[in-house]
């Protein structure tokens, strides 16, 4: 590799942004989580799948927890990580995902509203 490689990996490599921290209750006492806003091609994916729902919503509840447990799966990091905390999967069964689900949805408006801004997100060429 040369330098600029390592360069330009150590950069696309780096963690998400920080959107704020926030503290939960856990069995051994207070801890702190990141919500970290995802980068465009995340971002891209998700936003795609909740205007999907949302044209074929029909009242559906399981869908609408499919879709906050993605968006606070990949949100939702350990201080100081570098993968998320919590598995799709994992996070359903999590006592505070009600508690930062709105921090998540959130991360994901500040991430879309500066893409936007920048006119390289799908909704501004919708």
């Amino acid at each position: 590799m040369t330098e600029n490689d390592d360069f330009k990996n150590s950069l696309l490599t780096a963690r998400w942004r920080l959107f704020r921290t926030v503290t939960v209750e856990s069995t051994s006492g207070p801890q702190q989580l990141d919500i970290r806003i995802p980068p465009p091609n995340v971002l891209k994916e998700l936003l795609s799948k909740l205007k999907a729902a949302k044209k074929e919503d029909a009242g559906d509840d399981g869908t609408a927890l499919d879709l906050v447990c993605e968006v606070a799966a990949k949100c939702v990091w350990r201080p100081g990580a570098v993968r998320h905390l919590f598995t799709t999967e994992e996070i359903v069964a999590w006592p505070f995902l009600s508690a930062v689900q709105g921090d998540c949805f959130e991360a994901l408006r500040a991430a879309s509203s500066v893409e936007a801004a920048r006119g390289n997100s799908e909704t501004t060429r919708t």
